[in-house]
């Protein structure tokens, strides 16, 4: 750009820097093209030389191997020494049965039971073992036919006497015929055996010239692709400096302007906030669109056709005469009320689950439990996740003896179901597990503890791992009476959340419904609010050693 008061003078020092420039560029292309085109000629000379060194190296290999194709060669040798092993190992393992078969019969004699194992190994093993075995079948219907009627033939009578003597020599045809199988067996085994001997000799020779062969094949690719690259390379470089022009071209010559430049900055402003309030709006748009997040209880029947049991809100005081703590307080509540009436019986045993870690499950559970003890029940709150159990973290209590320890047989159950001092809820840690959660879980064993904890306490809230992680909650989901699913409100993936649900519904497990925990409440607007501001004092449960009602801990967040 360039300004002057006189506006042929801008026109033409524009063009003359603009041609000038055009110039130099044109000569500076030709000169590097010159300059490319003589360092790849005196590349090629020397590599030329490389290249039919490495190929003369891999020609006398190939000729003292006396070598064509090594990976033909290779895989040839390979599926013999696998058919040889195969058929060795059907040879032995016939042997050995034979061998038993062989030895029964001369330490007991010929016996209904060694006969009928004998021919069912086959024509393959034993020549000609169809036919004994008809034969024998015929001797032995005929000679039931003889003896089998009130006026049949005795024992004794010539005609018996015959058939048994035909059945007896049958017998011992058997037994020659398996005995001479046996060493017909011995001397294949034999044979195949030092076959194999030989092909695996030579499988251990060949991954060694193998590899020499690879190598050197490929040294000589390497320098062959080498070379080829800087034949392109020269032939381009050669076309380059006949006919380089530069990488700048004057599209349109500069003329006169007819008026003097005008200034456009207020107008440069307005276009520039109207493309930003553009970008804002349409940005804001697209984030609300891709946020696939559950944030209200509309969003999570959209996404699962599954009835919401409550929402708890997000608790920012942990105080338990807070507004933020009885409004959670209420929350459980409301859910503990919810699921009386969710399912056509009302549940004993209640699991509780998530779709992923850190949606506040084990928080959800302790409350629930406490929630459910308020009313005079006595409850048990079972921590089942095995991998990463919390409950003994949020009631401050040892993880051991627990649930883990009870199903491997390491404790009692009475020792394992302790009291806590909140609200005398009972509780069953996780106890020490080792790494096998679902073979403890998803045995007898677990269905026959939670029958006897459900004989013993009005209510059994379980604690799981999340469902889409591991297989830990639909195991145990099947066996309890109602399943509750956990989602966190803008942290949970609408997706993900009705994965979780389909896995319960193909298992058959009984489901309750959904919470929706870490929820907004607005004060503004909230009636909540204006009901409990200084109204309702003290109400409610007391959590001041278990985690309030949507509380936070490091590990999961409510």
């Amino acid at each position: 750009r360039y300004s002057d008061p006189d506006p042929r003078q801008a026109s033409s020092v524009a063009n003359a820097v603009a041609n000038e420039y055009r110039r130099y560029g044109t000569n500076v292309a030709r000169q590097i093209a010159v300059r490319r085109r003589e360092v790849v000629a005196d590349q090629l000379v020397q590599l030329a030389d490389s290249l039919q060194v490495v190929q003369d190296r891999l020609l006398a290999y190939q000729r003292s191997q006396s070598m064509l194709n090594p990976e033909t060669e290779d895989a040839a040798l390979l599926g013999e020494r696998l058919r040889a092993e195969e058929e060795l190992r059907t040879l032995q393992f016939e042997q050995r049965m034979l061998e038993t078969l062989v030895a029964e019969l001369q330490t007991t004699g010929p016996n209904e039971e060694i006969q009928q194992r004998l021919l069912a190994l086959g024509n393959d093993v034993i020549p000609g073992g169809s036919a004994l075995q008809n034969r024998l079948q015929e001797l032995m219907q005929e000679r039931s036919r003889l003896t089998a009627s009130r006026f049949g033939y005795t024992e004794g009578a010539p005609e018996v006497q015959t058939i048994d003597s035909l059945i007896e020599s049958l017998k011992r045809q058997m037994k020659v015929a398996a005995e001479e199988s046996l060493d017909v067996l011995r001397a294949r085994i034999s044979s195949l055996q030092g076959r194999l001997a030989e092909v695996r000799s030579g499988v251990r020779t060949a991954p060694s010239e193998t590899a020499e062969f690879e190598r050197l094949r490929q040294r000589v690719q390497a320098v062959q692709d080498v070379y080829d690259l800087l034949v392109e390379e020269y032939y381009e470089a050669q076309i380059a400096v006949a006919v380089e022009a530069g990488d700048v071209a004057v599209v349109d010559a500069a003329t006169p302007p007819l008026y003097p430049d005008p200034s456009r900055g207020p107008l440069k402003m307005m276009l520039a906030l109207l493309a930003g309030l553009m970008v804002g709006s349409i940005s804001a748009v697209m984030l609300e669109q891709l946020d696939k997040s559950v944030g209200t209880e509309l969003d999570v029947q959209r996404f699962t056709r599954v009835p919401v049991l409550g929402s708890v809100p997000r608790v920012r005081s942990h105080s338990a005469n807070s507004l933020d703590a009885r409004l959670g307080k209420e929350a459980f509540r409301a859910i503990r009320t919810n699921i009386r009436f969710a399912l056509a019986t009302p549940p004993k045993s209640i699991t509780v689950t998530s779709a992923e870690p850190g949606e506040g499950k084990s928080t959800v559970s302790a409350n629930l439990a406490i929630a459910l003890a308020e009313q005079g029940l006595r409850v048990v709150l079972v921590d089942a996740d095995l991998r990463r159990p919390r409950v003994h973290e949020l009631l401050h209590m040892e993880v051991s003896p627990g649930l883990a320890d009870v199903l491997r047989g390491h404790a009692e159950l009475e020792d394992a179901v302790r009291t806590s001092t909140v609200m005398d809820l009972h509780v069953v840690t996780g106890g020490r597990a080792n790494g096998n959660a679902p073979e403890l879980v998803g045995g007898e064993g677990f269905a026959k503890l939670l029958s006897r904890l459900e004989d013993s306490f009005d209510a059994v809230v379980i604690d799981t791992a999340p469902i889409l992680a591991f297989t830990d909650a639909a195991l145990i989901s099947v066996v309890s009476d109602g399943t509750l699913v956990v989602a966190r409100a803008r942290k949970t993936d609408g997706n993900k959340l009705r994965e979780a649900v389909n896995r319960l519904r193909r298992v058959g497990a009984p489901l309750a419904g959904i919470v929706l925990n870490g929820t907004v409440v607005d004060s503004t607007s909230s009636y909540y609010y204006e009901y409990y501001d200084g109204k309702d004092r003290g109400a409610g449960l007391t959590l001041r050693r278990a985690l309030p009602a949507g509380s936070s801990s490091s590990k999961e967040p409510s």
